[in-house]
């Protein structure tokens, strides 16, 4: 009875640790792509996270780093193909990493992404929710800024109906400064 327990008990274990098994192997791969990474191998970085997707699908850093890799690889704005690939790897992961601690980096890469593909209001938009995740970011204000003045044109000139209809409905706003100044200048409201 007690062998019983003791075979049930170590066969239990030997099925939990399994998936860790598997797990670690996930890691030493990123881990190996991030070595490569900062050398600047960007290739063997590229292959590196590709055989950690293998393992493990759904890892967040695999989808990451693999993403700004294939950016990195892409040259920013030369070889569209590596552009789409590290937007659909972005597009993987954008709700864990939105929700992580590194939202703020996620969403800086994403308006990255964007500016190279000259897609100007989706990298207002990441920009945008780059600063609320941190607001201290210069990178991504300068970059918001940017973004802002080189494409995203707003909704063009309106026409004079539009203007009458608008000037309509802000007259006792523009009046105002001329009530106030007019009654202490001309000694109404003394």
């Amino acid at each position: 009875m007690i062998k019983l327990k003791f075979i049930l008990s170590a066969a239990l274990l030997l099925l939990l640790s399994v998936p860790d098994a598997f797990s670690q192997a996930d890691r030493r791969q990123v881990r190996a792509g991030n070595r490569d990474f900062k050398k600047e191998d960007y290739r063997s970085a590229d292959v590196d996270y590709r055989k950690a997707l293998l393992k493990d699908s759904t890892s967040l850093a695999a989808n990451y780093n693999l993403a700004n890799t294939c950016y990195l690889l892409a040259g920013g704005q030369k070889a569209v193909g590596s552009l789409d690939e590290a937007s659909r790897f972005y597009a993987a992961v954008e709700e864990k990493a939105s929700e992580s601690g590194h939202a703020a980096d996620y969403w800086f890469n994403v308006g990255d992404l964007a500016i190279a593909r000259k897609d100007w209001s989706a990298a207002v938009d990441a920009f945008r929710k780059s600063l609320l995740a941190n607001p201290d970011d210069l990178d991504a204000k300068e970059n918001y800024i940017y973004a802002r003045k080189y494409g995203y044109g707003g909704e063009g000139r309106a026409s004079f109906r539009e203007f009458l209809h608008e000037l309509k409905d802000a007259i006792w706003a523009l009046l105002v400064p001329v009530i106030i100044l007019g009654g202490i200048y001309g000694g109404i409201f003394t």
